[in-house]
């Protein structure tokens, strides 16, 4: 997936899948404080870090950033 970014546009369906995971992300820590999401949130940091690496020359990278400081620590 992170290969192609160089070959497409980021779209705002990207914006509303990120939005989307990070909603669900901040739910879950405010109402299950005790579930585990580190792998998750470490997953997506390093999906995020390689889109942002593969089109960082071509596409403006702001809602990738932006996810990654939405995310905060993996605990």
């Amino acid at each position: 997936m992170t290969r192609r970014m160089a070959d497409r546009r980021p779209a705002i369906e990207d914006s509303h899948i990120l939005a989307d995971y990070l909603t669900a992300l901040a739910q879950l820590r405010e109402g299950h404080p005790g579930v585990p999401v580190a792998a998750t949130v470490d997953r997506v940091t390093g999906h995020l870090r390689a889109i942002m690496a593969s089109c960082a020359e071509s596409h403006d990278v702001t809602p990738y950033l932006s996810a990654l400081q939405r995310l905060g620590p993996a605990t």
